[in-house]
């Protein structure tokens, strides 16, 4: 990651992912490091004004709040970007006390898929997975291996592999942590399972005091 991510590296056009609803954001200069946008929700046919600023090391952060949004004033969406370009940013929103995952990528909208009654559990996470972030996509498979416990292995497109492990929260049934055993220094990641498709998890990682935006989509 740069030592400073100004927020030019986010101007432009993205699709947004917000739990499973898409979206489309477009995000322009607003001075002094700040920016303004406009956002349409595909889910309500409704435009909303945006705000948002970064911040810097340690995480490399932006904050994005949308005006007048989802039954609240507005709505904050916290995420960080996978690498310097801002191509993809991923991260976490709160609404009415309550945390889901999103991301959002300057890619063409994705076909979504069918949405999965019922709350999530545990069980819901398990599958192989595309890792979408800095440094290229990675294959990573994911076993339940009973409770809240998940188990696999993390493969690179080069060949390498590494042992991942970790645990659905006991206090939110969305939330992941996911620790991968890897032979220059362990990685973290924190990631919101889509609560409707159930079939992707939007975060981060932490690795070396770095943190990047990331996200897993199931694909099998």
């Amino acid at each position: 990651m740069p030592t400073t991510l100004g927020a030019d590296a986010f101007l432009g056009q993205y699709t947004w992912y917000d739990d499973g609803w898409a979206g489309g954001m477009r995000l322009w200069a607003a001075g002094s490091g700040q920016l303004a946008g406009r956002y349409t929700s595909y889910r309500f046919g409704t435009t909303h004004p945006v705000s948002a600023r970064t911040t810097g090391p340690p995480h490399h952060e932006i904050q994005l709040d949308i005006q007048d949004f989802n039954g609240l004033a507005a709505q904050r969406f916290t995420g960080y970007p996978a690498d310097g370009s801002g191509a993809l940013v991923a991260g976490v929103t709160e609404w009415r006390d309550e945390r889901y995952g999103f991301y959002a990528d300057r890619g063409l909208p994705r076909a979504l898929p069918a949405f999965r009654a019922g709350d999530a559990v545990p069980a819901d996470f398990a599958g192989t997975h595309v890792l979408r972030r800095a440094g290229g996509p990675a294959t990573v498979e994911l076993a339940h291996d009973g409770g809240r416990r998940l188990v696999g292995h993390w493969r690179y497109r080069d060949g390498d592999s590494a042992e991942v492990d970790g645990e659905v929260d006991p206090a939110d049934p969305l939330l992941v942590r996911l620790t991968l055993r890897a032979a220059a220094a362990d990685a973290t990641l924190t990631g919101r399972l889509f609560s409707r498709p159930k079939n992707v998890i939007a975060g981060w990682m932490d690795v070396a005091g770095a943190r990047a935006g990331c996200y897993l989509m199931r694909i099998g």
